[in-house]
């Protein structure tokens, strides 16, 4: 699964970057987003989330993150990490929050195809 998102991903960045900008803000219609970037968002948002729990750092809302650009979409994941983290104590475990983020990615990922 990981694997496949990540494809997906490459796919939908170089699809992104052929293509410009300007169609990150194509309006859709739904209960939450209305533009195919703010979409885009609101897939990534939950990996970003998690992993600021990991590391515990205050949490981001997907909805307030820059998406009017392919750099701020597709570039706000790829910042250095040096892998340490410190896991508070909680009623989640690190593999349900992977496991969530990825069926989350995958499921919204393949609606887009």
């Amino acid at each position: 699964m990981l694997r496949y998102t990540s494809k997906a991903h490459s796919r939908w960045e170089r699809w992104f970057r052929e293509n410009g900008d300007e169609r990150l803000d194509v309006p859709i219609s739904g209960p939450g987003e209305s533009t195919i970037g703010q979409l885009d968002m609101h897939i990534f948002g939950p990996k970003l989330r998690f992993t600021q729990l990991l590391r515990n750092e205050p949490k981001s809302n997907d909805r307030n993150l820059p998406d009017s650009s392919i750099d701020q979409v597709f570039g706000f994941g790829s910042s250095e990490w040096d892998g340490k983290v410190d896991i508070p104590a909680s009623r989640f475990t690190v593999r349900r929050l992977i496991a969530h983020a990825v069926v989350h990615d995958l499921l919204l990922t393949e609606a887009l195809e």
